[in-house]
């Protein structure tokens, strides 16, 4: 699971993103793409592999489904290039209400100011499509579903399917829960609406943390991005908030089968990470390893690309301060 991806690092951006850990640079993806091209990994789009599932077939070993969230014009400049490279695909989950606009979910009134990006249109969606990636929803104005009354509900659910496949010209089949979060009603509503697939983010095991998580936002901080949306409101931020306890956690999905195919799981890719985490992801091992006590392990690994700022003259000597 990926959000953006730029030709630099998140603190080379200017102005630079408040939710860093939503970006890698382009170089990261390249060496991401590579490892797992080298190690034997076939890419499919959700669509295909929910069909597998469907038609209870056993997807091959080492397959794998690469999504990215929001349809921004990040994905068009700097990930369909690599991809198409390799001979690679992904699914590419957008925000049906808002083509060709930008994120305002994310710069809601009375907020900190976010970076903007730019959202693909619908004539940059077809092109995607007819390339081979498969375009999928992710609501109608990316609002927090779980908030939603049952006539809010449907109009972004299965209005946005309406609204998309109009769009593109193409059927639209898979679903992406806004923020990852979903209960049993938004759960019946995504197969009500006649998609075959929809994804959440997996919880994060406790003391497993990337360091780029973001913290909690309460309901009305994103009842107010969906207003931004709606109003296309004066720019301002809420960060990505965590699923709340009343949210499902979704389950773990094996490519032989087991599962709920409308609480499909998925790890982020966060930047910096190393090629071993990566493979852990892909392999689907990563959720009980992460689990295991590892003293630092994964934070070791990382690479770091911060640039280490030259020790003041007055505290030559001195430790730097983590954070």
């Amino acid at each position: 699971m990926l959000h953006h991806v730029e030709e630099v690092g998140a603190q080379d951006l200017v102005p630079p993103p408040i939710f860093r850990g939503s970006y890698i640079d382009r170089g990261q993806l390249r060496a991401m793409l590579d490892t797992l091209a080298g190690r034997g990994y076939r890419t499919w789009t959700l669509a295909a592999a929910a069909a597998h599932r469907r038609a209870e077939r056993r997807l091959p070993r080492r397959s794998l489904v690469l999504t990215f969230d929001d349809g921004c014009r990040c994905f068009r400049d700097h990930v369909l290039q690599e991809l198409l490279a390799r001979g690679m695909t992904a699914t590419l989950f957008v925000v049906s209400g808002e083509l060709g606009g930008t994120n305002c979910w994310d710069r809601p009134a009375g907020g900190p100011l976010e970076r903007r990006e730019d959202l693909l249109d619908a004539a940059a969606l077809r092109e995607l499509a007819a390339a081979g990636i498969e375009i999928g929803s992710h609501s109608r104005h990316h609002r927090d579903l779980t908030t939603c009354d049952a006539a809010e509900l449907a109009d972004e659910v299965a209005g946005s399917r309406t609204e998309l496949e109009a769009a593109i010209d193409a059927p639209v089949v898979t679903f992406c829960y806004p923020y990852g979060r979903f209960d049993a009603r938004v759960r019946a509503a995504a197969e009500a609406a006649g998609y075959a697939a929809a994804v959440a983010i997996a919880a994060a095991p406790a003391g497993a943390s990337s360091g780029a998580s973001a913290p909690a936002a309460p309901s009305s901080v994103a009842a107010a991005s969906a207003a931004a949306c709606a109003t296309r409101s004066a720019p301002a931020h809420a960060l990505h908030p965590a699923a709340p306890p009343a949210a499902l956690s979704p389950p773990p999905l094996s490519a032989a089968g087991g599962g709920d195919l409308f609480a499909v799981p998925r790890l982020p890719i966060r930047p910096g990470e190393s090629p071993f985490e990566l493979l852990l992801k892909a392999s689907g091992a990563y959720p009980w390893w992460s689990r295991l006590p590892r003293l630092g392990l994964l934070r070791a690994l990382r690479r770091d690309r911060r640039p280490v700022p030259a020790a003041p003259a007055a505290r030559q000597g001195g430790g730097e301060s983590g954070r």
